[in-house]
């Protein structure tokens, strides 16, 4: 399989599953496809710890960029200034709560990523993207 078949099939098996903090949301979802792509999870650190009357807590306390960068050292996952299909980033986008930061998977062109409404994709500001393709 090649990889945009796999991010293909990612993508579209995202929304089969109920928008549930901790078990899949807009952080476990890119740091499953770093653990389909044969990484180690970056989320090793609270997933499974949260649920989503903690998930505003853990993102308030720590920070959304904050706690990805550390998963991803852990995860030995490098950074990347250009990022490519496959790899995954912080980005800025309108949720409905506001204007949040959340994890997303790059497509090529936009980014994907997950909402209580299924995954969506569109052109967000990257803050931080990481090597994963």
């Amino acid at each position: 399989m090649t990889l945009s078949c796999d991010l293909h099939r990612f993508i579209a098996n995202g929304s089969s599953l109920e928008f549930e903090y901790g078990p899949h949301d807009c952080a476990i979802w890119p740091a499953n496809w770093c653990v389909m792509r044969g990484h180690s999870d970056p989320a090793a650190r609270w997933r499974g710890r949260y649920d989503e009357a903690g998930a505003g807590g853990l993102v308030a306390q720590h920070g959304m960029l904050a706690l990805w960068t550390l998963g991803m050292i852990d995860a030995q996952i490098p950074e990347c200034d250009e990022p490519q299909i496959g790899d995954v980033g912080i980005v800025e986008c309108v949720t409905d709560d506001g204007f949040n930061q959340v994890g997303a998977i790059f497509t090529g062109k936009r980014w994907s990523a997950l909402s209580p409404k299924g995954v969506f994709q569109a052109s967000m500001p990257c803050i931080q993207a990481w090597r994963v393709g």
